[in-house]
């Protein structure tokens, strides 16, 4: 533990190296656990950052999915009302021309919906061209994929509207069933026709028995 100086031993050099031998690495290994600690925490703070990123990514994702899920259900509730308003139930229609006539014969051989008859309700889907988000940018794990599946998945249909007949796409058309519901749908059919489009531009021949529904 001593060092010799010029043949005499030293004991202050020898303390000196003594010291030495326990402080440096002592030094080192606290600057190693203050580097640890550094990388530590730069680790918990980059993970939180990256934490708070993704819960803004969610929120704003479910947000616009939000947003397009509205807006498919307001386009549902306008097409809805859209086909109420322009294809009344052909008796109300008929009560409705008694006091204003200004809807007689209001269909011209330009019009899309010339020869367009309502044969009744029922539930049609959506008429929109959608386009959902690119699956593409979200990851095979990515919880985001289950909300969209669910929003484009969603039934869209319009419910208890207006079935129409475009007569101007046949050649014919055949009513088949009970006598007094084939008649009755004739009726209504003819009613339509002679309620929306003029003499002059539609003519109507009857061969056969006119149905009852006509003779009242």
């Amino acid at each position: 533990l001593m060092t010799v100086l010029g043949g005499v031993a030293n004991p202050v050099a020898g303390l000196g190296m003594l010291v030495s031998s326990l402080f440096i690495p002592y030094l080192r290994n606290q600057k190693r656990r203050e580097a640890d600690q550094i990388r530590k925490k730069e680790y918990e703070q980059r993970l939180e950052e990256e934490t708070k990123e993704e819960e803004k990514r969610r929120q704003l994702y479910t947000q616009y999915l939000d947003k397009l899920d509205r807006e498919l259900d307001e386009l549902n509730q306008k097409q809805t009302q859209q086909l109420l308003k322009f294809n009344p139930r052909p008796d109300h229609e008929a009560e409705k021309l008694l006091s204003d006539k200004s809807a007689l014969w209001n269909r011209r051989p330009e019009h899309s919906d010339f020869l367009d008859i309502r044969l009744g309700t029922g539930n049609l889907p959506v008429k929109a061209n959608i386009n959902f988000p690119d699956e593409a940018y979200l990851g095979e794990e990515d919880p985001m994929r289950e909300s969209l599946r669910i929003v484009q998945e969603k039934e869209r249909l319009l419910k208890g509207v207006p079935i129409m007949l475009q007569l101007s796409r046949f050649y014919s058309v055949g009513v088949s069933g009970a006598p007094n519901l084939t008649e009755s749908m004739i009726a209504r059919m003819m009613l339509q026709l002679s309620m929306h489009i003029g003499y002059d531009d539609l003519k109507i021949c009857i061969l056969g028995k006119l149905p009852a529904a006509l003779r009242r």
